[in-house]
Parts: C-alpha cells; structure tokens; sequence
C-alpha cells in the first residue's frame, strides 16, 4: 500500500491558462519542469498549486504524496506528475492567498515538490487507470484539487506511473476471447438477475445473430502489466472492427456512460475501432440523436430488420 496518504490536484487547460501568451509560458515552464526531473534535481522543481478541499483534508502533512491530473475536453485527460508536498517558509502544507480565478476570495494552496514528470502529449491516460482499478474501484471522479485517493487504489496509480515514467509500456493488452453464439447460452452465469440479466440476454442474441450472418464475434478482455484482473468489453465484431457495447434502457445517463465507456475501450485499440450501442428497446429521438453525433452506431431488437436479423440499426452519417 501507499507509504503516505495520496492526493490528486486538477489543471484544466480549458480554464487555465486563459492568454494565448500565457498557455506558451505554461509550456515552455513544463518543459523544463520534465527536464529537471529527469535530472533527478527535485529540489529545483516546486509548483505551487491550488488545493480547493483542504478544509476537508485537515490532516495533510509535508511529504504526503500528490498527484497531477489533466481533466477537461479539448486535451487527454491523464497524470502528469507526481511528487509530495512541500512546506512553506513556516513549515506549514497549506497556505492561503487569493483566489487564482481573480474572484478575491481566499484559496488553499499546496507546494509540490515534483519528482517525475511527463511530457504534455504523453500522460498516463486516465482511461487506462481506471481499467486497472476496476476490481477494486469506480472509474475515478475528481472534479476538485485535493481529493484523497483510497490506499489501494493509490497503490495501484503508483504501480501504473512507475511503469509509465520508467519506459515499461501500461498500456493494457488485448485479448480477443472467442464468443461462440453456439455454445454462449450454455455460458452465460445463471445467476444475474433484473437489468443484468436481460442486458446480457440481448447481448447474447445479438452475438448469436452476428455468428449466423458469418461474423467473427470476440469478447476483448484488456490487461496491463503487473496489474490484476482483467476488464472485458462486451462484444467485439473482428470482421467490421466493431467495438460493442450493451445496455438495457437508453436513458440519458445510461447513454452517457456508455459512450464514455466505449470511448475508454476504444482508446485501448490502435486501429479505431467503429464504436456501436446496443439496447434492449430503441431509445427516444433525443438520445437517438445524442449517439448518432457521436459517430456511434446505435441497435435494437426489431422485427423490421435492416442489417443482421432480428436487429434494426440506425447509422450516422459517414458510416465506415
């Protein structure tokens, strides 16, 4: 486990730098931040940083560990660096100035004293943690700097930057698992129940659909080096380089999520795979709508067939 208790920090560069002239110093600054570490000259390399929940974390002592994230959108959201936290001229962990914002307001900053960086094209992806947190963790949601990380899942970021920063590849492997439509009645656990069970039982029929129309269906199950456990797409259609993914009721969080867990499988593949949603029933326009601008092909049992029977699917625009 984590030697010391582990904290995340965010930067979002939609908000942050604001001036073209200021995300260039901001670049040039993490260039040399990259450098120093790598010349191991940690004590040249302090970031002061914001630390909005540092009420909430009034335990954080010097040298507790830190983690940087890049979240937002227009860039890949990842980790960044790493380091512990640092004192002030006083000794404290945590001091206070005005907001970075320019609202006036005071805010809670920590200095962090960085001991491996990266690259800003080359994060240890957010997508690939949270795969190889899923035996113990929901995917991580850190919306504020100062959010604790559990031990065990701080033991496993740990493992993850020491691979990443060190050369060794974390990016999971993929193994394409045969899915008979055959045999896969006879495979499918007995045991799930509800909104599971009929999940898995559309899944089943389509995989079966697929098989008869001379498709080769695979189940990808994605691993990483030194990491535990296995994390399994739904389906995988190898004659159409199709990643799918099944759910039961096309509600708006429902479809949310599932396309943000079909872009985090698909970020795992080097070839782009074509990205489908699968349901138990069609979704209403608006969601319909919501998947279709995403480029993602969405499917439903229908007696009205269009592609494999028994199916009806509803393609964007520029379908490959």
């Amino acid at each position: 486990m984590a030697d010391r208790p582990t904290f995340v920090v965010i930067w979002n560069p939609e908000i942050w730098p604001a001036s073209n002239r200021d995300k260039k110093t901001f670049r040039k600054e993490w260039t040399r931040t990259v450098r120093a570490t790598r010349r191991k000259k940690a004590t040249d390399v302090v970031w002061g940083w914001s630390f909005g929940r540092a009420t909430e974390n009034s335990d954080i002592q010097v040298g507790d560990r830190v983690f940087f994230l890049r979240v937002g959108e227009s860039e890949e959201r990842g980790f960044l660096a790493a380091g512990r936290i640092h004192s002030d001229s006083e000794g404290s962990p945590v001091w206070f100035d005005a907001h970075w914002h320019g609202t006036g307001k005071p805010q809670a900053y920590v200095d962090m004293r960085l001991d491996s960086a990266v690259p800003l094209d080359d994060p240890l992806s957010k997508a690939t943690v949270d795969a190889a947190i899923h035996d113990i963790a929901k995917p991580l949601k850190i919306q504020s700097s100062g959010t604790r990380l559990k031990p065990d899942v701080a033991d496993r970021l740990e493992r993850l930057w020491a691979a990443h920063t060190g050369g060794a590849s974390a990016t999971p492997k993929i193994e394409f698992r045969q899915y008979d439509p055959e045999t896969v009645e006879a495979l499918r656990p007995r045991r799930k129940k509800g909104a599971k069970k009929i999940e898995r039982r559309v899944q089943d029929r389509y995989a079966i659909a697929l098989g008869k129309a001379r498709h080769e269906v695979t189940r990808p199950a994605y691993t990483i080096d030194g990491i535990p456990g296995k994390k399994l797409a739904d389906l995988f259609d190898r004659k159409t380089n199709t990643l799918i993914e099944a759910k039961v009721r096309p509600q708006p969080a429902v479809v949310a999520a599932a396309i943000e867990q079909l872009r985090e499988y698909a970020s795992f593949h080097p070839d782009s795979p074509n990205l489908e949603l699968l349901f138990a029933r069609k979704p209403k326009p608006a969601e319909l709508e919501l998947i279709l601008s995403q480029g993602i092909r969405c499917t439903w049992p229908s007696s009205s067939s269009t592609r494999i029977k028994g199916f009806r699917s509803a393609e964007p625009e520029g379908w490959r």
